[in-house]
């Protein structure tokens, strides 16, 4: 970004990272987004700080180009939360998205006129491409986490069957 544009973001940082949280909270049930609003101990909270542990250091990491390691366990944290849910792929990533069109908002509603468009649009397009590619290794996370749900889910339907066959006596021991 122009360097008056990425110092701007990054004093916004906080409301942008509100608006973030406040987005990704609107695509759970009220009942559980009421308590992870408001309950900010982690043990307490596991869910609510998962979320904002990564909205804050997916948002340190772009803005601030931060330690890619910590962005990347964070993230994968969220993404494990969001598989476990039973969403969609396009339901569970949304938040990636909604975080360009808030930017993009602010972006809009912060910047001076005098500034010099074409740079700001190529800017603002490097650090759109940079949350693309943060999308598309999200659906790589997500994807291998469903696949662990699904393998989890199979393992236990085999152990459940094993057992009511074994428990009915309709298992026949096998000959050597």
């Amino acid at each position: 970004m122009i360097e008056g544009q990425i110092n701007l973001l990054r004093e916004r940082k906080e409301a942008i990272f509100a608006e973030w949280y406040e987005a990704i909270l609107s695509s759970y049930p009220s009942e559980a987004k009421g308590y992870w609003r408001v309950g900010k101990d982690p043990f307490a909270n596991p869910a609510g700080n998962i979320i904002r542990e990564a909205t804050n250091n997916i948002l340190k990491y772009l803005l601030e180009e931060s330690d890619k390691d910590e962005m990347m366990l964070s993230l994968k944290n969220f993404i494990r939360l969001r598989a476990v849910h039973d969403l969609s792929p396009s339901k569970a990533l949304e938040f990636i998205i909604f975080l360009k069109e808030i930017i993009r908002k602010d972006v809009e509603n912060n910047t001076a006129r005098s500034v010099n468009m074409p740079d700001l649009i190529a800017e603002l397009r490097v650090l759109e491409l940079k949350i693309d590619k943060l999308l598309l290794v999200a659906f790589d996370i997500y994807a291998e986490c469903r696949q662990k749900v699904y393998e989890i889910r199979v393992n236990e339907v085999k152990r459940l069957t094993f057992g009511l066959l074994k428990e009915s006596n309709l298992l026949s021991d096998m000959p050597d």
